[in-house]
């Protein structure tokens, strides 16, 4: 007689990892869709799907779905918005996503098989779109959706809060694409100016922002690359958020472009992801970053890599605190001073 094998685990978060595509196709489709849309006030399935012209029976089946995760509420037979996707999935509003998520898709590998394709031939780095300004003036705008979202202003807050930010009069936001962190940063100070420093077709989408919020008096923009070019100098804050993850081999030589620039006494923010454990942790910077990487280049970066090239060009009395992100959980936040 032969006996069943004997376990010690079960096998619950290998269905849970598989069926969590679904999820996101869930998402995606429903903003392909634009389902919220039609879903502010209780709506019928059956009017859903007369707005949309979908099939009433798979329209309802859908509709349950997202309820089971989040994303819709229903009451009497009827579907609304939860605050998440009337705040972030309906087309129209200042905070709205969907262009966003849509945009993030395309770095997502559509099947399993693609994925699979990357492991076994490496990456195949775009150089076209590198070279492509309309497509860089576009993914600004697009990213500048999720900066609105709310990131922006947590960022704003946090900088604040430093001991330094009254006293401050001129900062940088380098690598700041669509200018909305420096933006910002200068609306919560009475007086100081901001520069942005991005490539042209990044800089062109802020200087468009920069106007949209009659920021003209305060906030100038810099184009070039600030891997090899000058990024002006006499400044009191220079902040990097996600920048510095795209430095490579030159991140020691960009932290020390960055210390010359600053005033004496001034501040360098930099944040940014920072990998554990060997680079397995956390898993959301580990997982959200994956798809660039196999599919293009590996930008994580392990926790102590910016600290110590901070520490290496001079600056004194890094402090490190947790910042939140949407995408990738609590980044760091590093606060480092030319004394």
């Amino acid at each position: 007689m032969k006996r069943l094998p004997k376990t010690t685990t079960v096998p619950d978060k290998l269905f849970d990892l598989q069926f969590g595509v679904v999820r996101g196709q869930m998402l995606t489709s429903a903003v392909d869709l634009r389902v919220f849309n039609h879903t502010v006030e209780p709506t019928t399935s059956n009017d859903v799907a007369g707005s949309i012209g979908t099939h009433p029976g798979n329209t309802e089946l859908f509709l349950n779905a997202l309820a089971s995760i989040g994303l819709l509420e229903k009451k009497d037979g009827a579907y609304r918005n939860t605050e998440l996707t009337d705040a972030f999935l309906v087309e129209d509003k200042e905070t709205s996503l969907g262009g966003y998520l849509k945009f993030i898709e395309t770095f997502l590998f559509k099947t399993a098989d693609d994925m699979k394709t990357a492991i076994v031939n490496g990456p195949s780095f775009n150089e076209q779109w590198d070279a492509d300004e309309e497509a860089q003036y576009n993914a600004t705008m697009l990213m500048s959706d999720f900066a609105r979202s709310g990131t922006s202003q947590a960022l704003a807050k946090a900088i604040a809060e430093l001991p330094e930010f009254g006293g401050f009069a001129k900062m940088l936001d380098l690598g700041g694409g669509h200018g909305l962190d420096g933006i910002a940063t200068v609306q919560m100070h009475p007086s100081m100016e901001g520069v942005v420093f991005d490539k042209a077709a990044a800089v062109r989408a802020a200087k468009e922002i920069i106007h949209e919020y009659g920021m003209e008096d305060r906030m100038s923009v810099l184009a070039g690359d600030y891997l090899t070019d000058p990024i002006g100098s006499g400044y009191d804050l220079i902040l990097a958020k996600g920048t510095l993850n795209f430095a490579g081999s030159n991140l020691e030589s960009v932290v020390q472009k960055i210390f010359g620039a600053l005033n004496k006494g001034g501040v360098f923010v930099s944040i940014h992801d920072g990998l554990t454990e060997e680079r397995t942790k956390p898993e959301a910077m580990v997982v959200g970053w994956l798809s660039f990487g196999l599919g293009s280049m590996d930008v994580s970066l392990a926790k102590e890599r910016i600290p110590d090239a901070m520490t290496a060009v001079g600056f004194l009395g890094l402090e490190t605190r947790p910042h939140h992100s949407p995408i990738g959980g609590d980044w760091d936040m590093v606060v480092g001073r030319k004394v």
